[in-house]
């Protein structure tokens, strides 16, 4: 079993914009489980945090970070600012992609000399 940092957890599923009782559903396990991970240090086994980490498409070692990144949940522009709805766990991984292409795309050109 893993000690995860609830804070971490929490980051991964809010910024994945996971729900939770998928997560529960996905993990077999009562969604009051996931909502303590979210609330205090628990441990998971490393086989339900494998299926998480496949579910939420982040590498298993995002969840060993003592806590989570200073990034925010990207704000999504499709919908009005009154809208209590959040980000899908689809958009918020196709913002994660580009945002590591359009970095990647970056060094390279730095790499190349072709900084602007």
């Amino acid at each position: 079993e893993v000690d995860i940092s609830p804070a971490v957890m929490k980051w991964v599923i809010e910024d994945g914009g996971l729900e939770i009782s998928d997560v529960a559903d996905r993990l077999g396990v009562p969604e009051s489980a996931v909502r303590g991970w979210m609330r205090e240090r628990r441990k998971i086994s490393v086989a339900k945090l494998e299926k998480l980490s496949a579910y939420a498409r982040r590498p298993l070692a995002v969840f060993l970070l003592a806590r989570p990144p200073a990034r925010q949940t990207p704000t999504d522009y499709r919908k009005l600012p009154s809208s209590k709805s959040k980000i899908t766990r689809d958009a918020a991984f196709a913002i994660r992609l580009a945002r590591y292409l359009q970095g990647a795309a970056g060094e390279m050109m730095r790499t190349r000399g072709q900084d602007t």
